[in-house]
Formats: C-alpha cells, structure tokens, sequence
C-alpha cells in the first residue's frame, strides 16, 4: 500500500510542478513582452515566440519574426538580424519554399562572416 501512495505522489508531483507548454508558454511570453522595458530582453522574447510558433503555426511565427526584425534593424544589431533571418529561413523551409529559405540563409550568413571579419 505505501508503494503505491508513493508512486501515485510522485506521479501527482511531475504534473504540478511541470513548466508551461505549447499555447500556455506562448502565451505567458506575449503578456512578459508588454511587461518588458529593456529592448534586448524583448528581442529575446520575440525570438523565443517564433521559435515556438515555427513549428505548429508558421503564419505567426513569421508575423513575429518580422515585429522583431523592424525592431533589430532600427537598432542595428547585426547578430539580432542574423538570427531573425535564420528563423524566416527556418520557416520557409518547414512549409517547402526552399528558394526563399536559401536567400534568408544566405543573408543570414553573409552577416554573420562580416561580423567575424570584424572581429579580426
């Protein structure tokens, strides 16, 4: 009797204590966003929207994307850039357009060799 009151707690335990998921987690990050002064932690939230819509919900995770990028360009953040064009690229891929998701590769890669010549 007590394995099976111990096993039932801990089962009880894992669910409760779980972190968000899905829509729940997408959610709680869009409401953090309205909550958030600094423009880099926005940035990050974004990013983490999109990531989460890429794969069940490719129009927002794009709309998302591209609220992001307007935001990383007036800010003139290369690597923001970068990373944004990889996620529409990542995108466009999922849903078989192969042609847009190499040009926003490309992009994507031709920031990222200027930014280590840079660094040279």
């Amino acid at each position: 009797m007590r394995k099976y009151f111990l096993i039932i707690s801990c089962c009880i335990s894992t669910t409760v204590f779980s972190q968000k998921q899905g829509q729940e987690l997408i959610d709680s990050l869009i409401k953090e966003i309205s909550l958030t002064k600094n423009n880099t932690a926005v940035i990050r939230l974004y990013k983490s929207i999109a990531d989460k819509y890429t794969n069940n919900n490719p129009v927002s995770a794009r709309a998302y994307a591209d609220k992001e990028i307007a935001l990383v360009n007036n800010m003139r953040w290369n690597k923001g850039i970068a990373v944004f064009y990889s996620i529409i690229a990542t995108i466009f891929s999922d849903a078989g357009n192969y042609d847009s998701a190499t040009i926003y590769n490309q992009k994507a890669l031709t920031i990222h060799k200027k930014m280590t010549i840079n660094l040279m």
